[in-house]
């Protein structure tokens, strides 16, 4: 019975950790929880909008950065509208 449970337990606590640290995702990627099985990713004005809400400084990838992208340029892309 206890093994039972803690499998169990186990299933439903991995469903909600793959979920939000799906590796398909990029770490720049933010996403808000609107009940039971519906994230969705957070959409951001701006670089100062970004700042704001989440508390930390975008930071380009190494692949925008070795592209040459601008710090604007590198946020269009991560976060587009």
């Amino acid at each position: 019975m206890k093994k039972e449970i803690e499998d169990k337990l186990w299933i439903l606590i991995s469903n909600k950790v793959n979920k939000y640290f799906d590796p398909s995702k990029t770490s720049c990627d933010v996403y808000v929880d609107e009940g039971p099985g519906k994230p969705h990713k957070q959409v951001f004005e701006s670089i100062e909008h970004y700042t704001e809400q989440t508390g930390k400084r975008f930071r380009k990838t190494k692949d925008q950065t070795d592209r040459g992208l601008t710090r604007e340029q590198a946020f269009n892309e991560t976060h587009k509208k």
